[in-house]
């Protein structure tokens, strides 16, 4: 158990430096957009109903952020995954 809550631990700063600090907006628009990605949209759907849905938090994005947005969303889209897990493993 020690071990595991290590891991964690780990797992959680290591998660904390690829996501940076963002705003609360900011926050609630990424997970707009990795809900939207979870329904099977494309990146370039999923923003544009993010940017619908938070106009405030919506990006300007060209072809060339593409790439570089998909990467950073899937990287969100799995990371809530294993927070869920984490937490259902609290729950227990």
């Amino acid at each position: 158990m020690k071990i595991e809550k290590e891991l964690i631990k780990m797992y959680m700063a290591a998660a904390a430096a690829v996501i940076g600090e963002r705003t609360p907006g900011e926050a609630v628009y990424d997970d707009a957009v990795v809900a939207a990605m979870n329904e099977g949209l494309s990146i370039q759907d999923a923003l544009a109903r993010a940017g619908q849905e938070h106009p405030e938090e919506a990006m300007t994005v060209t072809e060339e952020d593409l790439p570089d947005l998909r990467a950073r969303y899937e990287y969100l889209q799995e990371h809530a995954r294993l927070m869920g897990l984490i937490k259902k493993r609290k729950l227990r």
